[in-house]
């Protein structure tokens, strides 16, 4: 392994991670972008950010979940799954959060009412069940939601 390469692909990490917070599946993904011919030197970078604790995707599922207010678990784990992100993993960091998707979609569905005022009942019912649907609630927590009020 050549060690100036290695020093090179890590400068490059700090400077995406700097940025944003990645997965370690997509900062891989990046940094085979930039250096193809290098996959070792990659391995044993993302190693070693894994060991100083730099590259954490339980710290990623969990900075990204509490990011996406008002979006269902479904959605969120979808996300996350798109991100590089194992789906036992991401359940399991909803779960730690005491992630609620009744409030969650309590919350999204009293901001969506607000611009719903002018049309009649069974409209904004229509248009609050779409954009429930939209934001990754299931049917069943929406009609849950329906009955209660």
């Amino acid at each position: 392994m050549d060690e100036t390469v290695f020093q090179k692909i890590l400068n490059f990490s700090n400077f995406l991670l700097s940025r944003s917070i990645l997965s370690a599946a997509k900062l891989r993904e990046k940094l085979t972008k930039k250096f193809p011919e290098n996959p070792e030197e990659i391995t044993a970078v993302c190693e070693e950010l894994n060991r100083v604790g730099v590259l954490n995707d339980a710290k990623f599922a969990e900075n990204f979940a509490r990011n996406r207010a008002g979006r269902g678990a479904r959605q969120i784990i979808f996300e996350l799954r798109t991100k590089g992100i194992a789906e036992s993993l991401a359940r399991e960091v909803l779960r730690e959060m005491n992630f609620s998707e009744t409030e969650q979609l309590r919350a999204a569905a009293a901001r969506k009412l607000k611009s719903l005022q002018n049309f009649s009942a069974e409209k904004q019912r229509e248009k609050l069940t779409r954009f429930l649907s939209s934001r990754g609630f299931s049917f069943d927590e929406i009609g849950k939601f329906f009955r209660e009020i």
